[in-house]
């Protein structure tokens, strides 16, 4: 019985492991970011220019822009949420022209 229970719980782990591999891979790790009294969408990233907040259900996920074509990260553009429709990223000369951005 006691062995049983122990292959239940290790089964159990190693699927909650592998949710939190497979969420990190797909670039939607949690992040401790407020998103309550904000609408479901995305939001431009507190420290990370090459990233952006998801909130859903009140959850915020973290998520890295895709690297542009020449394998250069792009950069969210801040003005661009929260309808994921609009929501954008693009070239740090485009986003960035005061050069504030230093991630």
């Amino acid at each position: 019985m006691m062995f049983r229970f122990l292959t239940v719980v290790v089964t159990f782990l190693l699927l909650v492991q592998n949710n939190i591999t497979k969420a990190r891979e797909d670039g939607l790790s949690t992040f401790n970011y407020d998103c309550s009294g904000k609408r479901d969408g995305n939001y431009p990233h507190p420290t990370k220019c090459t990233h952006y907040v998801s909130c859903s259900g009140q959850r915020a996920h973290e998520i890295e822009c895709a690297k542009g074509h020449d394998g250069n990260p792009l950069y969210y553009v801040r003005d661009s949420g929260p309808d994921p429709k609009t929501s954008t990223c693009d070239s740090p000369d485009v986003v960035d022209r005061d050069g504030s951005c230093n991630s």
